[in-house]
């Protein structure tokens, strides 16, 4: 990494809102496409809790990333990743990740570290 990267955190976090809203528009899109109703489960099974994920805006202490992914464990009742990436700044001034650190992960559970 150059010397103009930066470490930051970022948080992935299960969204009920957008799980409702995916669902309920792949639910639609069955019943066009091939007459048939979509199940929560086959929702699941096609990749839509993954894709039902939100990513936070990028934290720069470890600490605060960890503790917005702890209250929206707790919120939601279900997974929030905390993870890890080096970023720049681009032409405006912004934050962008350039890449991501795969060996660091933490993850929360309705409010816990798992």
């Amino acid at each position: 990494m150059t010397e103009e990267t930066t470490y930051m955190y970022i948080v992935d976090y299960y969204c009920p809102d957008e799980d409702n809203r995916l669902f309920k528009l792949n639910k639609k899109k069955d019943l066009e496409r091939f007459g048939t109703k979509l199940t929560r489960k086959n929702f699941y099974e096609d990749g839509g809790y993954g894709d039902s994920f939100l990513f936070s805006e990028l934290h720069i202490k470890e600490k605060d990333a960890c503790n917005f992914a702890k209250k929206q464990s707790k919120k939601t009742k279900d997974l929030a990743n905390v993870k890890a990436c080096w970023c720049s700044k681009n032409e405006w001034g912004e934050f962008e990740i350039d890449d991501m650190n795969e060996n660091y992960l933490r993850q929360f559970s309705v409010g816990k570290e798992v």
